[in-house]
């Protein structure tokens, strides 16, 4: 029976059924048992060629789409590839007709068959293919459509092309109309960009084609655009349309961020083409926006009738006439672009009144609020006099081209005054590539000065109007002033004592340019910096200049900015040479240098970093990262750095600091006291953590007496939970080196309850740098070095493989591959330690570690391996991929299994079955098709139980796609 039969000789058996019936549809019963196999089913439609078998198969039941199908193994697959339809769509040019009616009735949620109905359609003529616009919809509306976007939106052009209009409208209205409400900001559903692309193909033919009905869908998608903000509403004049729209022509301060901004293109657009070519009388297409509550669409209409007053100069005459349009601002710039080209159409009648509007200055209507907030005053008449002037600018700018007498002399006088006037026809209005903060001032203006002119120019310099959002700001200043300072470094730093009193934002900056100067080795006048730096410390950290009081309240306001940037200096000085000879001495500065330090460390302990840390089990999180962003662990670190930087002047030859910390005076007093219970903090504590190294290389002893007391980790247990402590080993974990044995040594008991505490805290979810897996990492190292005994039954290694949380397992045993596979030369020992390590978790935890995370790494890092005896590798290779077969690092693993297949040919095979079947996703079975072939060509050719093995994986292969391996059954 056909069922019998392994892969390879059912297609071998289907070719000779179809050659013995010359491939024509006289033999589908025959092969009708045959094609139950959906392995072989998927060959036959692949090769199949002739439509005259598209009746009998429909008749039979063919191409009736399944929802799921099952491999040669029994597993349930969704059927993402179904020949079937690749086979319809090869059919399609020949007999279009058929192939239609059968793709019209399928309800299909793959992309890549609705691809196969797409590319039918193509071959078909428009009046057929129309046909296929329902299913395509339904499957648009899933969602799954996106890789053929482009190709849906040519069918809908060719569509209404060739007539099909009603069949285009629908199949755009699916394309094209806002449907997912969940992406902030609007309602387009894919790329902004392909969005706008297929749209500006599909709007000219659909406008000409139905220009009443399409110009209705389009208003309908901007409106569902707009009523996913969440501050539109549908009265009139609350959608803020001024802002993320603030012109409804294209416009250079229009953005492409905003969905229902390039959705009021469209529309503009739609209407200007059908209006200009006669489809659309002016009148009837303003009664379509009518329809719509929302402001924008007002706006659109006072655009239409600017756009076409020639074809009504009475409606543009009283759209001018209207004083509601006049004094508001949510309609200024459409409203300012009609006056600036129509003003001609308005009579000497009409003019005189818009002008008389004009000289009564500006007044706030009583019932609009938005308009009257706006004017930040409850009253309705502006007093300013010079407002009212620069108000009476802006409209005469409007009108420039038409000025005569009295209003001509104004706006000249004004223009001479001011300039352009600002905002004269915008609500609001961003600089083309200006973004963020704008100095008066200019570095080569600056340059011109003498540094304590510049200084003197800078801090004096003050915002006119303190209610402007717009222009030139002190931070934009700032900026400026550090660039300049940045030119000659070295020259103004003998200069700092320029900088007392002056506000804190050009002093941060100042500070902030001698740290890059340290950093690249500039010369600069140090003392001078310095004492400018001891000035800023006695400064009171709150107090704020009033220049500075009127700043957004993220700028540089107090002087925590600037005392932060002298512990960055402070660091920069310690470490500059700290590689090879410190290039400071000790003789000037020690003292100076200490005396800020000290200071700073009794800074604010709050990070800078938003980051909200109640909820974390200290037990799995690093803190180091709010550490170095918090004002006192800034000076923490640089504390540190500064300790190691005199000890690098005081060590003797074999790198010893003769008497540790007391040759430090002062440093022992402040660690002291940012341990203490009072004083500790989690991001302090973190950055000593991860600057262990610099304690121990000055002061071992010391390090050795206080472990238990920075490293308080049993504090976790009591009430309420000390957890700083954890703040400190955590750090320590990731941040220093990987262990030697002396830290070890020095802290065995914080190794040994953290490794307990292993087995009862999960994972971190947030933290990047697992702590825990740090851990484990340390244990494997010390073990590989022969510091940890791996046959001791309670000891510490033993201990975290048994009780340890499996992912901590997991993560340290793969890190173990990671240092075989990575290092080229291991001492042989280390490497049978290593063996003995694999054997020992496997027996214990590794088998069940592995089936219950198929898809970790594990034995897939160590295999690829060259240290690994070969045979060794292969034998736990096969057990592995037993339990776990989609065996990660798989590319490798295949690599290096094609290599030393020849080892053990049978076992080698084996582990490659496993492999494949493993592999549901088909990577590794296409990507290594030379690795996979030459392992089964060898195989085939050893025999025996190999040929075998071999025989089965080639015919499972066959059936996942592989069928250029079907020549290797043929060997042997």
């Amino acid at each position: 029976m056909a069922s019998d039969l392994s892969f390879f000789d059912k297609l071998q058996l289907l070719e000779e059924i179809l050659v013995q019936h010359h491939h024509v549809p006289s033999a589908l019963d025959d092969i009708q048992e045959l094609l139950r196999d959906a392995d072989v089913r998927r060959e036959f439609f692949r090769n199949l060629d002739n439509p005259d078998w598209i009746t009998p198969l429909k008749n039979a039941g063919y191409f009736h789409y399944p929802r799921s199908l099952r491999d040669s193994r029994g597993a349930t697959i969704p059927p993402v590839y179904w020949p079937e339809s690749k086979y319809l769509a090869r059919m399609a040019k020949q007999t279009p007709d058929d192939v239609a009616s059968i793709f019209a009735e399928l309800e299909i949620d793959k992309p890549l068959i609705v691809g196969n109905m797409l590319d039918a359609a193509k071959k078909m003529p428009s009046n057929i293919a129309a046909m296929l616009v329902p299913a395509i919809c339904r499957a648009v509306s899933t969602g799954i459509m996106w890789n053929y976007f482009n190709d849906t939106t040519d069918l809908c052009v060719r569509l209404a092309e060739d007539g099909e209009v009603s069949a285009a409208l629908q199949l755009a209205d699916e394309l094209f109309a806002p449907k997912d409400k969940d992406h902030q900001g609007g309602t387009i559903r894919t790329d902004k960009y392909w969005y706008k692309e297929e749209l500006s193909k599909v709007l000219p033919l659909l406008t000409h084609r139905e220009s009443r009905t399409f110009l209705v869908m389009l208003c309908d998608w901007l409106q569902a655009n707009i009523e996913t903000k969440q501050e539109a509403k549908p009265e009139p004049g609350t959608d803020y349309s001024y802002l993320w729209r603030p012109a409804i022509e294209e416009h250079g301060q229009n953005r492409d961020y905003d969905s229902a901004g390039i959705m009021v293109g469209f529309v503009r657009e739609g209407f200007e083409l059908a209006i200009g070519d006669g489809d659309l009388p002016l009148q009837e297409g303003i009664k379509i926006i009518d329809r719509y509550p929302y402001l924008v669409f007002r706006r659109i209409r006072l655009h239409l009738i600017n756009e076409f007053a020639d074809t009504s100069s009475e409606l543009a005459r009283l759209t001018m006439m209207d004083q509601s349009l006049f004094d508001n601002h949510k309609f200024k710039h459409e409203y300012a672009m009609l006056m600036e080209r129509r003003m001609d159409l308005l009579n000497p009648e009409q003019r005189a009144t818009w002008f008389g509007w004009l000289d009564a200055g500006p007044k706030v209507s009583e019932t609009d609020e938005t308009a009257k907030n706006d004017q930040d005053s409850d009253e309705t008449k502006v007093t300013s006099q010079e407002k009212i002037r620069y108000w009476q600018f802006s409209k005469l700018h409007w009108v420039r081209n038409h000025l005569e007498g009295k209003h001509k002399s104004l706006y000249e006088q004004m223009l001479t005054e001011h300039g352009v006037p600002e905002l004269a026809d915008l609500n609001c209005y961003v600089s083309a590539g200006s973004w963020g903060h704008q100095s008066p001032m200019t570095v080569e203006e600056l340059e011109k000065l003498t540094f304590r002119e510049a200084v003197e120019k800078v801090s004096s310099w003050k915002l006119e109007d303190e209610t402007r959002h717009l222009g030139p700001d002190i931070e934009g200043l700032a900026s400026t002033f550090e660039k300049y300072v940045e030119t000659d470094p070295k020259k103004f730093s003998s200069m700092a004592g320029e900088l007392k009193d002056r506000p804190a934002i050009f002093v941060s900056g100042f500070i902030n340019q001698m740290c890059d100067a340290i950093k690249s080795v500039y010369e600069i006048d140090l003392i001078a910096v310095l004492e400018l730096c001891s000035w800023v410390i006695k400064q009171p950290l709150q107090e704020i200049t009033n220049q500075e009081k009127k700043q957004d309240p993220i700028v540089n306001q107090d002087w925590q900015w600037t005392r932060n940037e002298i512990s960055r200096l402070l660091q920069n000085v310690c470490n500059a040479g700290a590689q090879i000879t410190p290039r400071y001495s000790l003789e000037g500065l020690r003292d100076p240098i200490w005396e800020l330090i000290e200071r700073l460390c009794r800074d604010p302990s709050d990070s800078n970093m938003i980051r909200n840390v109640s909820l974390a089990d200290p037990r799995v999180s690093d803190y180091f990262n709010l550490g170095i962003n918090s004002p006192r662990g800034i000076a923490v670190e640089a504390a540190l750095v500064y300790a190691r930087w005199v000890a690098d002047h005081l060590k003797t030859s074999d790198g010893i600091v003769p008497e540790g910390f007391d040759k430090i005076p002062g440093f022992q007093d402040m660690l002291d006291w940012q341990i203490s219970p009072e004083n500790r903090n989690k991001v302090t504590m973190s950055v000593i953590g991860a600057h262990i190294n610099k304690i121990y290389g000055i002061d071992k002893e010391w390090l050795a007496s206080n472990a238990d007391r920075l490293f308080h980790l049993q504090g976790i247990e009591e009430i309420p939970p000390e957890t700083e402590g954890w703040a400190a080993w955590n750090a320590f974990l990731v941040w220093v080196n990987h262990p030697h044995i002396e830290y070890f040594r020095t802290f065995e008991n914080q190794y040994t309850y953290a490794v307990q505490q292993a087995s009862q805290v999960d994972p971190s979810d947030d933290s990047r740098e697992q702590p825990m897996h740090r851990l484990g990492e340390h244990l494997m190292i010390l073990y590989g070095r022969g510091h940890l005994d791996l046959q001791e039954s309670e000891g510490l290694l033993q201990v975290f493989l048994t009780t340890a949380k499996p992912e901590y397992r997991r993560h340290s045993i793969t890190f173990v591959g990671e240092i075989l596979r990575e290092n080229k030369t291991l001492p042989p020992d280390i490497v049978e330690k290593f063996k003995s390590l694999w054997e020992t978790y496997w027996s214990g935890a590794g088998k069940k570690d592995a089936e219950d995370n198929s898809g970790g790494q594990l034995f897939g890092t160590w295999f690829p391996s060259a240290h690994l005896p070969e045979l060794w590798a292969l034998k736990h290779l096969e057990q592995f991929v037993e339990v776990a077969p989609n065996v990660e690092s798989g590319h490798s693993v295949l690599e290096h299994l094609s290599k030393i297949a020849s080892t053990d040919i049978a076992c080698a095979v084996r582990c490659l079955d496993k492999i494949v079947v493993g592999d549901r996703k088909g990577w590794r079975i296409f990507e290594k098709r030379d690795e996979i072939r030459q392992i089964l060509e060898l195989a085939m050719n050893a025999g025996g139980d190999a040929q075998d093995q071999a025989k089965q994986t080639i015919n499972y292969l066959g059936r996942r796609g592989r069928i250029d391996l079907g020549k290797l059954l043929k060997v042997g």
